[in-house]
């Protein structure tokens, strides 16, 4: 297992790092969501929790170590950079029946 971000206490397997980058943060973001929360939790869940639907707040070390590491320069070239609050927005559509995403 290996840090997402070196120093961070979120982890996965080389492997699921690897089958996740794309240079899109947006896609990113949506991959990592993935190996890290199952697809029920994505369904009841967003980035801050609350709202009219009563979502619950997803693990906000596990999503902002995934919006640190879409963010980081040595990952993501500066011409794909978005800010964090598209990537707060990709997290909370990650797995919403019907979402369209803009990448």
């Amino acid at each position: 297992m290996v840090p997402l971000v070196p120093g961070s206490t979120v982890y996965l397997h080389q492997e699921q790092k690897n089958a996740c980058f794309d240079p899109k943060p947006t896609i990113l973001v949506r991959n990592l969501m993935r190996v890290f929360f199952k697809d029920e939790m994505l369904k009841k869940s967003n980035y801050g929790g609350g709202g009219t639907r009563g979502y619950r707040q997803l693990n906000p070390a596990i999503t902002a170590t995934i919006i640190g590491y879409a963010m980081d320069p040595q990952v993501i070239k500066p011409e794909n950079r978005v800010n964090p609050g598209k990537l707060a927005k990709t997290i909370n559509c990650a797995m919403k029946p019907g979402v369209a995403f803009q990448n």
